[in-house]
Formats: structure tokens, C-alpha cells, sequence
């Protein structure tokens, strides 16, 4: 690694070991998708056959038909 990555990288984790970086109260929870072919929404990215894919919010796997993106 170069000098400045080694330096960088250095006051990150001085920062975090510090304290600096207080993360409580976070919210983790899944964010809502959009699917950027057909413009669906609620969706959620879940693992299917050991690839990601977008759900519904009833579990059922998203399927869709792509619009013109370029309208």
C-alpha cells in the first residue's frame, strides 16, 4: 500500500478506536428498492439459489417485464 493509503487508512481506525465513531442508535433495518427496470417499489433484496434478487413484500419473488427506460 502507498504512503498516503497507509495514512489514511491510520487515522480511520485511530477515529474509530477512538470513540470518534459512535454508531449507536443506528438503523439497520432494509432499506426500501426500487426495481430500476420496471420502476416497481416496496421491494426488498433477498438471496435466492445463492443469488441476490428483489422480493415483494409477501415473500414472492419479483418477475417483471422492463419499460422503455429511454421514454
Amino acid at each position: 500500500m502507498g504512503d498516503m493509503a497507509e495514512y489514511y487508512l491510520q487515522q480511520g481506525m485511530d477515529a474509530w478506536l477512538s470513540g470518534e465513531y459512535d454508531d449507536e442508535g443506528e438503523d439497520y433495518t432494509p432499506r426500501v428498492k426500487t426495481c430500476r427496470s420496471c420502476r416497481a417499489t416496496n421491494l426488498e433484496w433477498g438471496r435466492r439459489a445463492g443469488r441476490w434478487a428483489l422480493f415483494d413484500s409477501a415473500g414472492n419473488l419479483h418477475v417483471c417485464r422492463p419499460k422503455d427506460v429511454f421514454k
